[in-house]
């Protein structure tokens, strides 16, 4: 089976399957039965900032020189489930962190603002 091309028509994404279980190996060969039945396309890019966010999940690379030609180093793992990049649990730490700093200084602010009121007030005196 050839390689998928690099930017199939939305007719040419169609994959007919039958009954069976489905294999997908970390090349992206999609197998039925023990046949190939389609590949899945893997590209990896430059810079992911030549990339525009078309839809919900989709991305468009707006630069034909961003597609890497190298060796493909990204693997598929079939029955995997993404994890998330970032862990919750610190996030939320570094956001209270953050929140307590910005009160702290909006409270030094208002302080300030106080012996600037009471500074004109004595000087006029």
């Amino acid at each position: 089976m050839p390689a998928p091309a690099r930017n199939p028509r939305p007719e040419q994404r169609l994959i007919q399957l039958g009954n069976g279980p489905i294999e997908i190996d970390q090349n992206g060969n999609i197998r039925q039965n023990g046949v190939q039945v389609a590949q899945i396309n893997i590209e990896e890019f430059h810079e992911e900032q030549w990339l525009e966010k078309t839809g919900n999940t989709y991305f468009k690379n707006t630069t034909p020189t961003n597609l890497k030609n190298d060796e493909i180093k990204t693997k598929l793992h079939q029955g995997f489930i993404e994890s998330s990049n970032v862990n919750p649990i610190s996030e939320m730490t570094r956001m209270i962190e953050a929140t307590r700093a910005y009160e702290s200084h909006l409270q030094a602010i208002k302080t300030y603002q106080e012996i600037d009121g009471k500074t004109a007030n004595e000087m006029t005196k």
